[in-house]
């Protein structure tokens, strides 16, 4: 029953997805910028430019399409192709994309690599980027309640400041497989909405019941929509897709993390039978509670091997930390490439997170303090950039950049919070 509530929610709340046409039709050119961004509006449709500012990629749709052209450092183009055009088997577009000059009053710059942004008024506590935006959550210094958006453009140049006036404290910012973003309170979530020239917070939704279908979503495809469900236990993940055309879903990848999960029993089991033994002598246990020794094994100590399932270019990337294997599909789930992954496991108490670069389709990982490339043919790492994972409270890499939100005490025992953009 909860399965069929699930895939009824999700066809609600995805019926408004585009599903294009049989027909592909490529689109390609030159924009004289090296990593530009080019991307079809409202679609997973996109790629970057090389080193010469050359660009392709594959397409189908039976509408118009705009095209976003975009590059830090220069001027924003949208370009629209018309459906006739698409209709063609290449269309060509071609351009020299225009610098654009920032002023940075806000900005400090310290070594050649690294912009830090902070505010002295207000506390930064989350935040995204979506379409070339930052979106960063805000506290007023002194107020628990006083959380306002500030939108910027990727040189952190202020645009627009979205008040929140909920009457209630602001947990965190979520951006869901739609590209949108939300911020979460205790009991609710508000989609941050543009209005013409104008952003604000609205359509709240019940908390539980965002969480339970957008939280697991994780991207949309031509043909599927990709979730991940894990149990009440924690060691299982379930990796599924649905059908938007005949609400089926199906199960793609099943991580089980057997070995974790033997020894979490083996130790909780030994912490039970050793607080009885103190009771039978009669003495006096001074340690922590079943449940905070069950809560520091899963979170720190046995925590779940989990994996990673990733997409671009129609090809499935999954990280199956349990066999300590990266595997690459089509959607037809045939097997492409297969390699073992030789980082380091276990180095700093390693959480298996990955982080993928959507925009220029690369994925990585921490290890200690150092932001790593993994190279998923070969399951190679790189070093890249420093980055101190335990002073950080979000990391987000973004089009060959990576952005850390940390905090730390001045001379005057103050906190203060600001954002790091490190290029890679």
């Amino acid at each position: 029953m909860k399965r069929i509530v699930l895939l009824i929610s999700l066809m609600i709340l995805f019926s408004t997805i585009s599903i294009f046409a049989q027909n592909r039709t490529t689109i390609y050119g030159n924009v004289g910028v090296e990593n530009a961004n080019i991307r079809v509006l409202n679609s997973q449709y996109g790629t970057s430019s090389d080193v010469k500012g050359n660009y392709s990629f594959s397409i189908k749709s039976d509408k118009d399409i705009e095209l976003l052209y975009s590059c830090i450092g220069y001027q924003d183009t949208t370009i629209v192709v018309r459906h006739k055009e698409l209709k063609k088997d290449s269309v060509n577009i071609s351009f020299e994309m225009r610098p654009v000059y920032y002023m940075l009053p806000e900005v400090g710059i310290s070594g050649e690599k690294v912009i830090r942004y902070r505010e002295e008024k207000y506390v930064m506590t989350d935040f995204e980027i979506t379409n070339d935006r930052f979106y960063i959550l805000q506290r007023r210094n002194g107020s628990l309640k006083d959380y306002r958006i500030l939108l910027t453009d990727m040189m952190f140049n202020a645009l627009d400041t979205i008040d929140i006036k909920l009457n209630t404290s602001v947990e965190m910012m979520f951006k869901d497989c739609m590209n949108n973003c939300h911020i979460i309170t205790a009991d609710s979530v508000y989609q941050i909405v543009e209005k013409g020239n104008e952003y604000t917070v609205a359509f709240p939704t019940e908390r539980n019941k965002f969480i339970n279908v957008m939280g697991n979503c994780l991207f949309v495809t031509d043909n599927w929509i990709y979730t991940k469900k894990v149990d009440k236990t924690g060691w299982n993940e379930i990796y599924y897709r649905v059908n938007p055309n005949d609400r089926k879903a199906e199960t793609v990848f099943l991580n089980i993390d057997y070995e974790s999960r033997k020894e979490y029993a083996s130790e909780r089991n030994f912490q039970i039978e050793y607080m009885k033994y103190i009771e039978s002598i009669g003495g006096t246990y001074w340690g922590p509670s079943l449940e905070e020794w069950c809560m520091f094994l899963k979170t720190a100590w046995l925590h779940p091997k989990s994996s990673y399932l990733g997409f671009y270019e129609d090809t499935l990337i999954y990280f199956n930390h349990v066999k300590s294997v990266i595997e690459m599909y089509d959607e037809d789930l045939n097997l492409l490439n297969s390699c073992d992954i030789t980082y380091p496991k276990e180095e700093d108490f390693w959480r298996y997170t990955i982080y993928q670069d959507r925009v220029f389709n690369k994925f990585y990982t921490v290890f200690g303090e150092t932001l790593n490339e993994i190279d998923i043919k070969t399951g190679k790492t790189y070093p890249k950039a420093s980055v101190n994972q335990w002073m950080s409270q979000r990391v987000i890499v973004y089009k060959g950049a990576v952005y850390v939100l940390k905090r730390s005490m001045d001379s005057s025992n103050k906190w203060i919070s600001y954002i790091d953009r490190i290029q890679l």
